[in-house]
């Protein structure tokens, strides 16, 4: 029995946030925040991989807009795929497409201070981490609540909001994001009482 099967068990709303398959600009290690770079064959292959697990395993499923979530998110269907905008992952702006030594080069004044204050600080012509956490975790609480004791929902997003959101409700501060990152396709699990969200042990 996986982690959200037990939780559904137990009368809650199981919910498990899945990141989306491979593409080109994870591979290269670019930064990707809203740019739609659809999967590359890894990517799909992890796709394939995660639908002979969990093909209909959900009482229903949302996921991000971007191609990449979406795909990955038909790969647990059905139910149907629901998207939701909140679920995008965070605009990281100028830093768009750059690998870590250019953005670094171009923005060291930004990364000196995100290392102490990412919660706050925006990313050049793009979001704080703590404005795409804040609509992300509201989303997610709208999803809970709309879900009945014993469903399973699986959220299809993206690396930072996962981190983001498992950060905090970890009770951390989000300087320790990076703790709570998760692989391509991995994913992290959320309980819902009905009151409140915790962290639950991984899916993995």
């Amino acid at each position: 029995m996986t982690p959200w099967e037990r939780i559904a068990a137990g009368g809650q709303v199981a919910l498990v946030l899945f990141r989306h398959g491979r593409t080109a600009w994870n591979a290269e290690r670019r930064f990707l925040g809203c740019s739609d770079i659809p999967l590359d064959d890894e990517g799909r292959a992890e796709v394939d991989r995660l639908s002979g697990r969990f093909r209909s395993a959900f009482s229903a499923i949302y996921s991000s807009p971007l191609e990449r979530a979406r795909r990955t998110a038909e790969g647990l269907a059905p139910p149907p795929v629901l998207l939701v905008d909140a679920l995008r992952e965070l605009h990281q702006g100028a830093l768009e497409g750059l690998t870590g030594p250019e953005a670094l080069a171009r923005f060291p004044d930004f990364f000196a201070g995100f290392a102490g204050d990412p919660t706050h600080l925006r990313v050049p012509e793009g979001e704080t981490l703590g404005e795409a956490r804040d609509r992300a975790l509201a989303a997610v609480r709208r999803i809970a609540a709309g879900h009945a004791p014993g469903d399973r929902v699986a959220v299809v997003t993206h690396q930072m909001v996962i981190a983001s959101l498992v950060c905090t409700l970890s009770g951390e501060s989000l300087t320790t994001w990076r703790r709570y990152g998760v692989p391509n396709t991995g994913s992290a699990v959320l309980a819902w009482d009905g009151t409140e969200l915790r962290v639950a042990p991984s899916a993995e």
